[in-house]
Formats: C-alpha cells, structure tokens, sequence
C-alpha cells in the first residue's frame, strides 16, 4: 500500500498501457502522466476515490473505456494531444468536473457539438 501518496508524476516516460489499479494509492490526489506513449487504459485505472487531477495529454490515446465516471471527485482531465474521436457517455457522471482539455484530438464537428451539449455549461472546455 501507498497511503501517503498523493501526487505521481510519470510524464515523460515511455509508458504504453495503463493496466494497473490506484486502490492501494488511496489517497493519490494528481496524476501527470503526460508525454508518454500511452495507448491503452484499462477501466480498473478509474478505481481512485480521491483523484482530483489527471493528466493524460500529449500520449495516443484512442478511446477512453467506460469506468470513468468512477473518478468522482475528478476537476482536471487533460486529454490533449491524443487520437479521442469520442467520450464514453459515463463521463457525463463526473459531476465535480471544471475543466477538460480536448485540444489537438480528432472529434468531428458533430462530435463536439454532442460533447458540449451533454456536458455541464459549468464545465471549462477546451478544443
């Protein structure tokens, strides 16, 4: 267990999958993983309670699997400079949610168009 963790940061690296859990990070609260090549995530990644900040841009990421919604406490997701041609509709759920980076992605017009309208008007967006 890793009770006083609370800020990782991995950027960097050359990480390719997210296959691990955060359950025994418990108290992890921010998360940079930036600039890696990660290109996998698994639903399990989402198991933190506490995480307020997560950092995933500038990787390759294509698809974010359902789960997310698990991260209630979730303000900042950056998901910047990845391959997103969609959001799982569960990241609707996130409702402590203030911002979300989706700059330099692949959404259609339609596709942001949708995003923003399903999402919070309260919600800081960025495309």
């Amino acid at each position: 267990k890793l009770p006083n963790l609370v800020i990782l940061d991995l950027s960097g690296n050359q990480i390719t999958e997210l296959t691990i859990s955060l359950v025994n990070a418990e108290n992890i609260e921010e998360i940079n993983l930036s600039n890696n090549k990660i290109s996998k995530i698994e639903s399990s990644f989402f198991d933190s309670k506490k995480l307020a900040k997560l950092d995933l841009s500038n990787n390759q990421i294509s698809l974010l699997p359902a789960g997310i919604d698990k991260l209630s406490r979730l303000k900042e997701l950056n998901l910047e400079g990845n391959k997103l041609t969609n959001l799982p509709a569960d990241i609707t759920k996130i409702t402590k949610l203030e911002q979300l980076n989706l700059r330099k992605n692949n959404f259609t017009d339609k596709e942001i168009d949708d995003i923003t309208s399903k999402l919070s008007k309260d919600i800081k967006i960025r495309f």
